[in-house]
């Protein structure tokens, strides 16, 4: 259902008190998002969870969370001045690079926006510039440079705004839903928003196929496995025989291994591809 392309990177970083008012011996406190997948939430299943977890074990600290909605009136600026700025808590776990009102960290991470679109569509989308999007019903979150970016171009009037990141209890899912419901064609979003929700939407998987053969055969296999794949609710159905074609197919079906196991922390990968060794039909 999608494709990731980067848009712009940005850092994201700890910011911390200036001074430690809250801070008792032993502890560390964060300030968290009680309800923000996937970064935070009471369960302790955001990857911003996970980060507290490691720098309070790092420093040998016990982990105690100052839960406060980081969505509410005045958004994250008015969450840091009530929570951060007034002591209550000793660090939130990130916010853009750049900030001077803070003391923060080095980045920890850098991400990117990216456009996500329906696989089968078969748009021919690579920045912002690209024609394509001048025809397409688009979506992006508010408040971000993809919307300075969309005015730029004279397409922020024709596209929706999303306004997750000021909406409380709403969830970045909901723009990959707005793709697969139809209601947008592209949403140009911030990576990590949706990254962890992506395996939710089975279609998106991809199967990969490699013929071997006199062109004659090869070109019966591949009639064969198109029609297998359409009369099976398949999507898209890409063809390459140039060697560059066919190393980029596989490059990316690697990529997607990897990038899959980072979607859950700990997990192991089972590969599925099936093949006959070649020189025992010799």
């Amino acid at each position: 259902m999608s494709k990731l392309y980067t848009l712009t990177a940005t850092c994201l970083l700890m910011a911390l008190a200036g001074a430690l008012p809250a801070h008792a011996a032993g502890t560390l406190k964060v300030c968290a998002d009680p309800d923000y997948l996937p970064y935070s939430n009471r369960a302790g299943q955001g990857f911003e969870n996970a980060v507290a977890e490691t720098v309070a074990k790092a420093m040998g600290a016990k982990l105690e969370y100052v839960w406060a909605d980081m969505r509410g009136h005045g958004g994250f600026p008015e969450y840091l001045s009530r929570n951060l700025d007034s002591g209550k808590c000793d660090v939130v776990m990130s916010m853009p690079y750049g900030n001077d009102e803070e003391l923060t960290t080095d980045p920890y991470y850098v991400s990117s926006y990216v456009f996500v679109f329906k696989k089968d569509k078969g748009y021919n989308i690579e920045n912002m510039n690209s024609p394509d999007l001048r025809k397409l019903k688009l979506g992006f979150e508010g408040d971000t440079p993809v919307e300075a970016g969309l005015q730029l171009r004279g397409l922020v009037t024709s596209a929706k705004s999303f306004d997750i990141s000021e909406s409380s209890g709403e969830s970045p899912r909901s723009t990959l839903d707005a793709v697969q419901n139809g209601q947008i064609d592209v949403m140009i979003t911030w990576q990590p928003a949706i990254g962890a929700f992506l395996h939710d939407y089975p279609e998106l998987t991809t199967l990969f196929f490699e013929f071997h053969g006199s062109p004659s055969h090869v070109e019966e296999q591949v009639g064969t496995v198109r029609e297998l794949a359409e009369a099976n609710g398949g999507g898209a159905f890409e063809w390459a025989d140039r060697q560059e074609d066919r190393n980029r197919l596989w490059k990316a079906r690697h990529e997607a291994f990897y990038a899959t196991l980072n979607l859950r922390p700990g997990s192991i990968g089972w590969a599925t591809d099936v093949c006959v060794p070649i020189g025992r039909l010799a």
